[in-house]
């Protein structure tokens, strides 16, 4: 205001940017009777202290082009410089200064302008002869300052915004590694629990068979010093198939335990070829139990993105358990299948066996969960089969209602499928 400067900010095609800062009386008149020419809708650039229907002013287009101050005077005498703001090779507007006259008005133009703009004359002149006018050289030193500040202004203003982003970044950064080490946290505690759990669940279930073998030892040796010979081979026996069970429960355990702590071998799996393979492997004992097996998986049906072997563990998982239950009922039969749903490339394993009550659906899951003592197993094979499909981004359920048989399902997300066949096209595989 001290230098009795109009001020304006305008765009890169001379529109207004805000309000206008200190107008002056004699443009401020003019202005009021008709709008500054704000657009190019006469397909010329504007500036905000043109006068309409006067003339068109390029002064923003040209101090951008040139790259520098320009001045221009209307017909009213008035005049007003353009100062570029450009960033970097960006132009980005214009600061306006001015509304002033550099020398002393002359009467009869703006008195023209003033019927033409439908104003009477003779106010229009007594504002305008009491403006002091501010010397071309003056003016020139306004320029140089405005465009020392307006670009001072325009590169803090820059480094602020992008110093304000930053902050922005980190701070979205600090939030997202906070999210992940509470993440990270929240897993190692529920592993910790897992962890406590599978400790006291597995030292429950081998001191059983110790108990076992601390009982037979004991009646073995009551039998040798009777010199029963017959009865403590029969014991040795028993003693036999308990370190047996124990072993192959202690091997479960421990492939249960390296699930996901050794890199799987990612490859495209056809999964009517695996149903095959396994069929056969099991023909001798499907043939002793006299179990039907049927494939409802067509030769086109989809491939998955998996570790094979762990893949056919997972399976032979539950074509033996299904072979354990179906041989229950009069006509034991097996069918493996597959469908597509929704987001999901699911197989499944069925049987007509005995069935299995909702209430277990879940259990049987967990570590050392049998439905019945009388069937051989560990206990750990479903445990297992959750835990390879957990590394693989997929899941496992059952559906089954007592004497209705049960359906195992293994679903894979379809992007894994999806990704399965664009590899098996490609003849690549990976690992994780």
């Amino acid at each position: 205001r001290a230098t009795n400067l109009a001020v304006a900010l305008a765009d890169t095609a001379g529109r207004l940017i805000g309000e206008y800062i200190n107008r002056r009386p004699t443009w401020s008149l003019l202005y009021s009777k008709t709008p500054p020419i704000s657009s190019h809708s006469l397909g010329e650039f504007g500036c905000p202290f043109s006068l309409a229907p006067l003339q068109i002013c390029n002064c923003v287009a040209d101090a951008l082009a040139r790259g520098g101050v320009v001045v221009a005077r209307d017909r009213t005498g008035l005049v007003h410089f353009a100062v570029p703001l450009v960033l970097g090779e960006h132009p980005l507007g214009a600061l306006v200064a001015g509304q002033v006259f550099d020398q002393y008005p002359e009467q009869l133009p703006l008195e023209q302008v003033a019927k033409q703009l439908g104003l009477s004359p003779a106010p229009v002149w007594q504002i305008a002869r009491l403006e002091h006018p501010i010397k071309r050289a003056t003016l020139d030193v306004y320029a140089d300052l405005l465009a020392t500040l307006g670009q001072t202004f325009l590169t803090t203003r820059y480094h602020t915004i992008l110093a304000a982003e930053r902050r922005g970044q980190e701070r979205m950064a600090e939030a997202k590694a906070e999210a992940r080490l509470k993440n990270a946290n929240a897993n190692l505690e529920q592993k910790n629990r897992e962890m406590a759990e599978f400790a006291h669940t597995v030292s429950h279930d081998l001191k059983s068979p110790l108990v076992t073998i601390g009982g037979v030892l004991g009646l073995l040796k009551e039998e040798l010093q009777e010199e029963r010979l017959v009865a403590a081979g029969e014991l040795i026996a028993t003693a036999e198939e308990t370190v047996v069970g124990m072993r192959d429960t202690i091997d479960d355990l421990l492939k249960l335990s390296r699930i996901g702590t050794v890199a799987i071998d990612l490859q495209p799996v056809e999964l009517r070829q695996v149903a095959e393979e396994l069929i056969r492997k099991h023909a001798p004992e499907l043939e002793d139990k006299h179990t039907a097996v049927s494939l409802e998986l067509s030769e086109d049906q989809p491939t998955v993105l998996a570790d094979r072997n762990r893949l056919v563990e997972v399976m032979d998982n539950l074509i033996v358990n299904a072979l354990k239950y179906a041989c229950d009922g009069p006509e034991p039969r097996i069918t493996i299948g597959s469908e597509t749903v929704g987001s999901e490339v699911r197989l499944f394993v069925k049987d007509n066996g005995p069935g299995i009550g909702k209430e277990h659906h879940e259990k049987i899951f967990g570590l050392f969960q049998r439905l019945g003592e009388s069937k051989e197993g560990t206990g750990v094979g479903l445990a297992i089969v959750k835990r390879i499909m957990e590394v693989h981004g997929g899941r496992v359920w059952v559906e089954s209602a007592i004497g209705e048989g049960a359906t195992f399902w293994l679903a894979f997300p379809a992007a894994v499928g999806e990704a399965a066949m664009s590899l098996s096209a490609q003849g690549c595989r990976g690992s994780v």
